[in-house]
């Protein structure tokens, strides 16, 4: 994808951290981005079977208490 598209995409400010940690090279930025993703879609399961945990222990607390 052209970094041109993925400013459309995403939007500078999304990109510009991305882009000052790769000293500005759009190649790396866009790479760095979807690495970012990726790592992302690896930690979703995790996240969410904590969310669900975390919102089941709270209800269960609160169900005793009140």
């Amino acid at each position: 994808m052209k970094y041109d598209d993925c400013i459309k995409i995403y939007s500078k400010a999304s990109l510009n951290k991305y882009e000052i940690a790769c000293n500005y090279n759009k190649q790396r930025t866009i790479q760095f981005y979807n690495y970012n993703i990726q790592m992302c879609q690896c930690f979703y399961g995790i996240l969410c079977t904590f969310e669900i945990m975390l919102r089941n222990f709270i209800s269960e607390q609160y169900s005793k208490r009140f």
